[in-house]
């Protein structure tokens, strides 16, 4: 069963999570398929889905961003939301993460397109908003 645009304050379960990373990958394929150079993006999407943490982040999408965020007290929740687009032109992807709660942008950073998941894996690791996802527990059947 399909969710379309859940919208803030909803409760969510990891299912319907999962559910929204398969339908996200699914619109950055046919992007790609309409001649877009998001490849970059979609590799963030997969690396998300392998490493299991689309049980537990809500993804959006913004034109060709990827948004990222944490839901709270298993709701959709926005205030918490790393930002990743791809510029073509420069072949660089650009990550920006907004804490809403806060009302501004807290880290910043570019990369190679080839270097996507690595630096999504340190911001991961080094941002105490997200570090809880990357331990083993969220890996959990």
């Amino acid at each position: 069963d399909k969710i379309d645009n859940m919208k803030e304050g909803e409760l969510v379960t990891s299912d319907q999570l999962k559910s929204e990373w398969t339908n996200v990958l699914s619109t950055y394929d046919l992007l790609i398929n309409g001649g877009h150079k998001l490849r970059p993006i979609r590799f963030i999407v997969r690396h998300i889905i392998e490493k299991g943490y689309d049980r537990v982040l809500f993804p959006g999408t913004s034109m060709y961003s990827l948004l990222i965020s944490i839901p709270a007290d298993n709701k959709v929740n926005f205030n918490k939301t790393l930002k990743i687009e791809f510029d073509h032109l420069t072949e660089k992807l650009k990550f920006k993460y907004i804490d809403r709660t806060k009302g501004q942008t807290k880290w910043e950073e570019t990369c190679q397109a080839t270097e996507g998941s690595d630096l999504l894996e340190s911001f991961f690791t080094d941002n105490e908003d997200f570090r809880w996802i990357t331990k083993d527990e969220t890996k959990v059947e």
